[in-house]
C-alpha cells in the first residue's frame, strides 16, 4: 500500500468548535483511478495561526476509511502544546 494524496481541505471551527466538510470532494478523475473506493482518510487539526505563526495545538490524528467518517461527526481531542489538560474541539 502506498500513500496517495487525493487533495486536502481546510476549515475554521465555528462558535461551537465544529468544522463541517459537507461539500468536500475529490476529482472524478482521481475517483475513477481508485482501485478501492473505500479509501483511507486522515484528519489533521492545527491552530489557525492568526495570532502566532507556529501551531499551538497538539491533536490526535483521526485516520480511518472514508466510510467511517461519511455522514457522521468525528471528535478530535486537542490540547495546547506543553499544557497537560486535554481540550476537545
Amino acid at each position: 500500500m502506498k500513500g496517495v494524496v487525493l487533495g486536502s481541505d481546510q476549515r475554521l471551527v465555528d462558535t461551537n468548535n465544529v468544522a463541517a466538510f459537507t461539500d468536500t470532494k475529490i476529482s472524478q478523475n482521481e475517483w475513477n483511478n481508485l482501485a478501492e473506493k473505500n479509501y483511507y482518510v486522515t484528519i489533521n487539526v492545527v491552530s489557525a495561526r492568526k495570532i502566532a505563526r507556529d501551531n499551538l495545538l497538539d491533536c490526535a490524528d483521526a485516520s480511518d476509511r472514508i466510510s467511517a467518517f461519511a455522514n457522521k461527526s468525528t471528535q478530535v481531542s486537542c490540547r495546547l502544546i506543553d499544557e497537560p489538560a486535554a481540550w476537545t474541539w
